[in-house]
């Protein structure tokens, strides 16, 4: 999934299921892994120029920062008069994009060696990540997207 739906996930969900910022985060995180299992639209549309950060054309990068900016403001405009949650909601949102930054940074720009990340790689890009050809999957995957949407804005809507 793309990380303005992985973010307003973990936010939606962790300000509605949790009253601190540690509960939050943890559930943000879960919710990314569990979006990544189900058929899912990301740069994997773009086939393999969009495997890698490095290969990223402008559309690409686009469809990405646009993405995701409008689903953050989107949740901001909802969450502008409860002032209450947005600890959680930030929190939640940063672990709902935590693991695809860990990815990206660890994996095409940092590779590293240290064998704790490259294990979270593996079970992040190799266990949890729906791995079908997308071509397939694309109008599931957009189905999906928008129910996940709806069902975000649905919890953000009823805090």
């Amino acid at each position: 999934m793309l990380g303005g739906i992985h973010f307003l996930t973990g936010a939606a969900l962790g300000s509605s299921l949790s009253h601190n910022s540690f509960g939050s985060f943890l559930i943000g995180v879960a919710s990314h892994h569990f979006l990544d299992i189900l058929p899912h639209i990301d740069t994997n549309i773009f086939g393999e120029k969009g495997r890698t950060i490095k290969k990223w054309s402008s559309e690409i990068w686009l469809l990405v920062v646009g993405e995701f900016f409008l689903l953050t403001i989107l949740m901001v405009l909802l969450l502008m008069n409860k002032k209450y949650v947005w600890q959680q909601a930030f929190w939640g949102g940063i672990g709902g994009i935590l693991p695809d930054i860990i990815t990206i940074v660890f994996q095409d720009l940092l590779p590293t060696r240290n064998k704790l990340l490259k294990s979270y790689i593996h079970f992040q890009c190799n266990i949890f990540q729906f791995k079908r050809e997308i071509k397939k999957f694309i109008f599931p995957s957009l189905f999906i997207y928008f129910i996940i949407l709806i069902f975000d804005l649905a919890i953000l809507t009823g805090l």
